[in-house]
């Protein structure tokens, strides 16, 4: 489940996550599949809702790291159940490298990954990067490894209004081009500004 923002692959049917950064705060604007478009169809092919409220949930975890690994469980069964009712969540797998000195190197590490926790760990609560991190739609943090907390304040944020976000693309003589429409942002104050992040899912 490791978060790779590459190149969108359209062929594989994966979903692509679109949130916005705003004052260091990643809060999820929304989700939904991204069909290939057959040739037959018209030339702008868009994509279906997500069903359901999506919510982010990000692990900053390591390999390296001996308490990560039950917290890696718990990531790998939310996304598979998805336990709570109307709500779809997405899950993030973020592998840090700064556990890459103590012998083992993480595959799967990126300093992109360590970066974004260190984002985080100056607009949250905590104010410290550590691993197993749990983070929710952006906006609240706790030990990757406790379930009841992880159900609890997962099924807050899908109560919370999001953004509608709308994914196309447009077929032309020079290949297709994906187009991002993003709707109304609640909660902006003067002088935030927003950013879209893609990241494509298994």
């Amino acid at each position: 489940m490791n978060d790779e923002a590459v190149k969108l692959n359209q062929s594989s049917g994966t979903k692509v996550v679109a949130n916005m950064l705003a004052w260091g705060l990643c809060a999820v604007l929304g989700v939904m599949t991204f069909p290939k478009a057959a040739a037959a169809q018209a030339s702008t092919t868009q994509a279906p809702p997500t069903q359901g409220s999506a919510v982010v949930v990000e692990l900053f975890t390591s390999e390296g790291c001996s308490s990560c690994p039950p917290a890696d469980q718990l990531l790998a069964k939310l996304e598979a159940d998805q336990p709570i009712r109307n709500v779809e969540i997405v899950a993030l797998e973020q592998h840090v490298d700064y556990w890459n000195n103590g012998g083992w190197v993480d595959p799967f590490s990126s300093i992109a990954a360590t970066s974004r926790q260190r984002d985080y760990a100056g607009v949250l609560s905590n104010g410290n990067a550590y691993t197993p991190q749990m983070v929710v739609d952006g906006q609240s943090e706790f030990i990757g490894s406790r379930t009841g907390q992880a159900m609890s304040v997962i099924e807050q944020a899908g109560t919370r209004k999001k953004t509608e976000v709308t994914l196309s693309t447009t077929q032309s003589a020079k290949g297709e081009k994906v187009h991002v429409s993003v709707g109304a942002i609640p909660n902006l104050s003067g002088g935030d500004t927003p950013e879209v992040w893609m990241a494509i899912t298994e």
